[in-house]
Parts: C-alpha cells; structure tokens; sequence
C-alpha cells in the first residue's frame, strides 16, 4: 500500500504549483472577453435575469453554464474574479479526483494528471474566459469516470453550453457509454437541437472547400494546437511534440491498451484540435498556442498517459526525465509571463478608474486591446453594484500625502520626469502613478504614468 502511495502523492505539486500562481499573480479586473458578462450582472441583481440572456449566443458559443456559476459566485465575492480562479481550480480538483477513480494511485494517474495540470497556469489566470473551455472537459472527465447513464447526459448538456467544442463530449464520450446506444445518441442529438435554435452563424467562419483546399495548414495547426502546452510558446517546438503524441497514441492502439476513458479523452482533444484549426488555421502555428486552449488541447496528453502501454522501470525514468526537461523551462517563462500580465493588467486597472476623470484610452486598452470601448461603456455597471474595489474616480483633486517612504520625484528633464513609488502595506511597486498638478483649486490628477517608465508631466 506505501509503495502505491508513494508516486500518487506527487499529484500534490502541480495543484499546489497552480494555487501559488492563483495567489502571487492573480488581479482582481476582467480582461479581454470576461468583459461580456458584466452585461448580464445588473440583471441578476434586479432579478430581472431570464433564460434568454443566459443561453444567448456569444460568438459561436452559448455559454449558459459559465454566465451562471459566474451569476451564482459574483455576489457572494464581490465581483472579485479570483474567486472565480479558485473554483477553476476546484474543478480542476474534480477531474482529478476522476482520473484517481479510474486509474488508481500508480505512475499513469500521476504522469496523466501532471499533464493535465502542470503545463500551463490556468488560462494564464483569466476568471470568466476560463469557464468557457474548462467546464466542458472537466464534466467529459467526471462523465467517463462515473459512467451511469444520468450522470453522462447530465454532464454533457453541461458540456455543450459551457462552450462550442463542449458538443464535441457527445461524439467522444461513446467509447464509454456505447451500451447505451441509440439512447446515447439521441440525448446529444437533442443538445444539439437546442444549441441550433436561432443560431447565427458567424460570417468569418471559411467553407468546407477552403478547408479542403489547405488541408496540410490545417494539419500542422492542430499538431501545434496539441503540443502547445509543453512547447514554451515555440510554434515549431509544438508542432514536432504533437507529432510525438501523436505517434504514441498509434503505439498505444498497436499494443492493445484499451482504456475507455483514455479514448475517450484522445477523441475529444484530436476533434477540438480539428474544430478550432477550422476556424483558426489561417493565423498559423503561433495561434494554436493561446493559453486559453491549454484545457482542450491537454485532453490528447492526458489520454495519451492513460492509453499508454505498461512501461519498465526504466522507461518510465527516462520519461520522467524527458518531461522535467520541457516542464521546467515552460514554467520559468510562465512566471515571467504571469509577472508581466499582472503589471499590465494592474496598470491598466489604475487607467480604468481614472479613465473617466483623466481619459488615456490607450492605457485602459490593456484590458481589451480589440474592444476597449467595451471595458469604458460597461465598468460604471461593475461599479454601481460595487464589484470595481476600489471605486471609479469621480474628481480628480488629490490629497496631500503626509510624509513617508511612499515615493519620491527624482529628477526631470523638459517633460519627462523619474523616480519611485511603492505600496508600502503591500510590499511591493505601485500599480500606478498618478502625476498631479498644484492649481488655484488644490493639487488635481493629471495624468496616470506607468511605473515602470519614466513618466509625462
């Protein structure tokens, strides 16, 4: 019983690892599409909410699962999206716990689950975008653990309307549910049904004939698409990885190891690799290793360990050691990129609250660079049920600081000017300056500079 134990106690290091980074690194301000949900809030808190705005259409998808588990948790946390990171993290827990119940304590739960979490942090630690993509595989995984017939069409619904490859769980689950046969089937046939009503589909979406026409572009993208997790943001390196996971899951079908869940799990991450390129292909490589991918594309990973062949004690070091090798390098340029993301995305948070006194649109667009008007038309919404801490700016008079270690102007030149601040009951640099000038009515706001440049009075 202790030496089963002992590899299964190493599934500790890739949650505890992700937490750290939820802790050090996460900020509390939606970016990008977690923008899209503030619509919804105002709603919610007047009770005015219908089902209608939960199943509407987002782009291709129809998010009813995230918009609700973000509906149910905001009150509860006052808008602070790192609540919304933590259970992430908790359904990441979930999984988990399914691959334990399936494979046991031995090396494959461990190699599956490191695969699973220790990649990539958690869509670069992004709330509500998140949803989107890790509800669906984290059900198909809970789905294909359990295996009762309720549980499985349960999870799938939740899949479909968690995001569009959610659809997918119905196709890739059969291995698991094939004795349900015809019943199975219809069940999926029927979300998709309701998924399809009033449909749009979007006009940048390319044809079946421009797809067949460019089929290796296609091709190199979902090799790319599966090993972008473990390839540091190196579109080549990902490409040759997902040709090596590739190669072992043919070995794996060769030797006879027929694990339904881990077939599962390939079936679904191969076609969402297939799905996304459809649309995606003609970004390139370097596309397919957007972060908020990692939890489709890690399902091949996954069930690549799980269809793997028993291996010697030998084989399994040297695998062991070719994973430590790509893993360590992925996670020094993680933390550089975290570091980096929550510099900008306090910097652009300090613009946002003093967007509306001291306009600098191209400072609040480090929040949404694509839809910034987004970000300035929906934050009074955040604000008036008080989930922006702290508040909007309504003036910009500044108060005098009394005297402390809390910055200092050094020098100036013309229009620029340099020097330091700190948040000293943080321990850590300012998130911003705001520059102010002495004026017949007081001190007032007159520009927010970023701290780690020298900035414009």
């Amino acid at each position: 019983m202790g030496n089963a134990l002992r590899p299964g106690l190493l599934w500790l290091w890739p949650p505890v690892n992700v937490a750290r980074q939820i802790w050090q690194y996460g900020v509390n301000v939606p970016v990008v599409d977690e923008w899209v949900i503030p619509k919804l809030l105002p709603k919610v808190a007047a009770g005015t909410a219908t089902l209608g705005d939960f199943v509407a259409q987002f782009n291709e998808h129809r998010i009813a699962v995230p918009r609700l588990l973000i509906a149910m948790l905001a009150p509860w946390t006052q808008g602070d999206i790192r609540g919304e990171l933590w259970l992430a993290w908790g359904l990441a827990g979930l999984f988990s716990w399914g691959l334990a119940r399936h494979l046991g304590w031995g090396w494959r739960y461990v190699l599956a689950h490191g695969a699973r979490v220790f990649p990539v942090p958690v869509g670069n630690l992004r709330g509500r975008a998140v949803f989107q993509v890790l509800v669906a595989p984290q059900c198909f995984g809970l789905g294909g653990c359990v295996g009762a017939a309720l549980v499985g069409r349960g999870v799938g619904a939740l899949a479909s309307f968690s995001v569009g490859s959610g659809l997918l769980v119905w196709p890739a689950l059969v291995p698991v549910y094939q004795r349900f046969g015809w019943r199975w089937l219809a069940a999926g046939a029927g979300c998709v049904g309701v998924y399809a009503w009033n449909y749009v589909r979007p006009d940048d979406r390319v044809g079946l004939a421009t797809v067949l026409a460019h089929l290796p572009q296609l091709l190199r993208y979902g090799l790319a698409f599966w090993g972008g997790p473990f390839a540091g943001g190196h579109p080549s390196l990902a490409v040759a990885i997902g040709g090596i996971l590739v190669g072992a899951i043919a070995w794996g079908w060769r030797r006879g190891n027929r694990h339904k869940l881990g077939y599962a799990l390939l079936i679904y991450g191969l076609l969402c690799g297939l799905l996304v390129g459809v649309g995606r292909f003609f970004d390139g490589p370097a596309q397919a290793l957007t972060s908020r991918y990692g939890p489709l594309s890690l399902c091949v990973a996954v069930g690549t360990a799980i269809v793997a062949p028993p291996l010697t004690r030998w084989w399994r070091l040297a695998l062991a050691i070719a994973l430590v090798t790509a893993l360590v390098p992925a996670q020094v340029a993680a933390e550089g990129t975290l570091a980096y993301l929550q510099q900008d995305r306090l910097l652009g948070k300090t613009c946002l609250l003093w967007h509306y006194q001291i306009p600098q649109r191209e400072c609040t667009a480090k929040l949404n660079p694509n839809k910034v008007e987004v970000v300035i038309d929906r934050a009074p919404w955040l604000d008036a049920l008080g989930y922006l801490q702290p508040g909007l700016r309504s003036h910009r008079r500044l108060q005098p600081e009394a005297p402390g270690d809390y910055g200092y102007l050094e020098g100036q030149t013309g229009d620029r000017a340099w020097g330091w601040a700190i948040l000293p009951f943080k321990q850590r640099y300012a998130d911003g300056v705001v520059v102010g000038c002495n004026t017949a009515e007081g001190i007032v706001a007159v520009r927010v500079a970023d701290r780690r440049q020298p900035g414009a009075t």
